[in-house]
């Protein structure tokens, strides 16, 4: 149950109460002492800055009683100007002695405190009828309760946020974490000029790659060019060492008798343009199967080495048929 003016009054909670300061269930406490963070008392008031943080004593003594429990409040009026208090809550039944809080200005402007100003507000309330079992607790004097506040001073900073060390902390934070990202960020560069080099690299290479197809392709359209007494028609297509293709179709003689193969017409074209060595060479006629003759395979040998290829296609867009130059000569003198 809370206690009224008058019974706190009656139980001389409050050494030297003044009546002026009761309400009807409370009393508001006065500043006795102002300590600033640097445990300096100061004479009669301090301009607390934004975020700043002071200590001050009440001049108020309490002789709380065992049956009696105190609660202390920051004044309303000074939490509307920005003042908050931290350590504001419960005064113990049996205390006996002034109690302090640390005040902050949560403002954005510089806010006055004097001595005798009212900070505080307590009230009081009847604590279970048992209490003749509470412990004893110990009593300090003034001076020994002023050195107390003093020496916590030592453990904060002028100000609720430490701003230097906040943005010290915030700036080594951020700068770290850019470093992190910058370093991410380059090696992801990197990997990516790599890979751009790659890409670069298997392009060209793409670009150089000629399959069967090509030669095929090639190949058929040489043959349709093919010079021919009645006999077969056949084209084919060389790829150089060089990545080029070359190619070529039969010619036929009007007595047969100087007859020019389509292999060795592809070969020719090869050599004229400074090729020497044969990859790939397809030969295309409209047969089921074949391979050269003994002479086109002793030319094709002239300029084959033993990785040479050597395909055959019976149809246009048909399979195609490979060997190794050596496989179908390979007794073949080097």
């Amino acid at each position: 149950m809370i206690l009224n003016s008058e019974e706190i009054k009656s139980l001389n909670i409050i050494e030297s109460f003044n009546g002026e300061k009761f309400g009807n269930a409370s009393y508001d406490l006065s500043i006795d002492k102002i300590i600033t963070m640097d445990g300096k008392e100061q004479e009669s008031g301090y301009k607390i800055d934004s975020q700043e943080m002071i200590w001050v004593i009440c001049k108020e003594k309490f002789n709380m009683p065992k049956g009696v429990i105190g609660f202390a409040h920051i004044k309303t009026a000074l939490t509307r100007e920005g003042i908050f208090a931290m350590n504001m809550g419960i005064i113990d039944p049996g205390y006996i002695g002034k109690i302090s809080t640390l005040l902050i200005n949560f403002g954005e402007k510089e806010k006055s405190i004097f001595k005798n100003e009212v900070a505080l507000r307590v009230t009081f309330a009847k604590v279970n009828e048992q209490y003749d079992t509470l412990r004893t607790l110990p009593i300090e004097d003034d001076d020994t309760y002023l050195k107390t506040i003093r020496k916590s001073t030592d453990r904060f900073h002028t100000t609720f946020l430490n701003m230097k060390i906040v943005d010290k902390r915030l700036y080594g934070f951020l700068r770290k974490t850019l470093v992190y990202i910058l370093s991410i960020l380059a090696a992801i560069a990197g990997i990516l000029g790599v890979l751009l080099m790659i890409l670069e690299l298997i392009k060209k290479h793409l670009k150089k790659m000629i399959d069967w197809n090509d030669l095929s392709k090639k190949a058929w359209a040489a043959r349709e060019n093919a010079y021919t007494q009645e006999g077969t028609k056949v084209g084919a297509s060389i790829l150089s060492e060089s990545n080029k293709i070359y190619s070529g179709c039969n010619i036929e003689h009007i007595f047969r008798s100087h007859d020019i193969h389509a292999e060795v017409n592809a070969i020719s074209n090869m050599v004229g343009s400074g090729d020497k060595l044969i990859k790939k060479i397809l030969i295309v006629a409209e047969r089921d199967f074949f391979t050269p003759c003994g002479s086109c395979t002793d030319w094709i040998m002239q300029f084959a080495d033993d990785n040479t290829l050597v395909g055959f296609q019976g149809l246009r867009d048909g399979a195609i048929q490979s060997f190794k130059a050596k496989e179908l000569m390979p007794y073949y003198p080097k």
